[in-house]
């Protein structure tokens, strides 16, 4: 994925999107799945663990930026293809 392609595919909220309350997490009851990315200055890395660990996440850890699609696609990647075979094998 280049920055380019990042960049002009991001838009901002829409104001439904702003104005609709919402009501449970979606991480509450189904299973999540969480990147930390150890050298972010955006979001601590700290925070995230907690985060990872508020929402009993499979946690990942990557030697990466705040942009982990970026940097370090391959670990999204791997993420993605897991949580997909997780999910799969639930639904069997």
């Amino acid at each position: 994925m280049s920055k380019f392609l990042l960049h002009s595919g991001q838009r901002p909220p829409t104001a439904p999107a702003l104005g609709t309350p919402v009501t449970t997490a979606s991480w509450r009851d189904k299973p999540s799945w969480f990147i930390v990315a150890s050298r972010d200055r955006t979001i601590s890395p700290q925070l995230e663990e907690l985060e990872a660990k508020r929402m009993n996440a499979i946690t990942t850890r990557a030697d990466s930026c705040h942009v982990v699609m970026l940097s370090k696609p391959e670990v999204v990647t791997d993420v993605i293809i897991r949580a997909s075979h997780a999910l799969d094998n639930d639904r069997q």
